[in-house]
């Protein structure tokens, strides 16, 4: 089964959206997409499933480190090689929930007033961080 892709709305080495080639998934800024990359790995099936289980022993063991995007990328691992993507999962990346705990948006987390900036920021809308 071939790795799904999708498309990027800023490039994934800069992050930034200026001068990113939406259609040719390419960066005039740091060159991203523009020049095979020396060594380039296309991970196969069996390398996503080891992605997969790390993902999931890390947020077993300690999912404090985990962000938004660590959720999103696990989704897109479930997807890739066909397997269902689990509801701890998939309620971090559905619109109008909060990335990191699940809860619908805005989180209890998201909209304290007493909680610290820095744990404030971590809890965003699915889909944003």
């Amino acid at each position: 089964m071939g790795l799904l892709l999708e498309k990027l709305e800023e490039c994934p080495a800069c992050e930034r959206a200026d001068g990113w080639n939406y259609d040719g998934q390419q960066c005039d800024g740091c060159g991203y997409g523009k020049v095979p990359l020396p060594g380039a790995w296309v991970p196969g099936w069996d390398d996503l499933n080891r992605m997969r289980q790390w993902f999931n022993a890390i947020r077993d063991v300690n999912p404090t480190y985990l962000e938004p995007r660590d959720y999103q990328l696990a989704e897109r691992l479930h997807q890739a090689i066909g397997m269902e993507v689990p509801k701890g999962i998939a309620d971090r990346t559905a619109p109008n929930h909060c990335g990191l705990c699940g809860e619908p948006w805005p989180c209890r987390v998201g909209r304290s007033r007493t909680a610290p900036e820095s744990v404030r920021s971590r809890h965003v809308r699915a889909g944003s961080g």
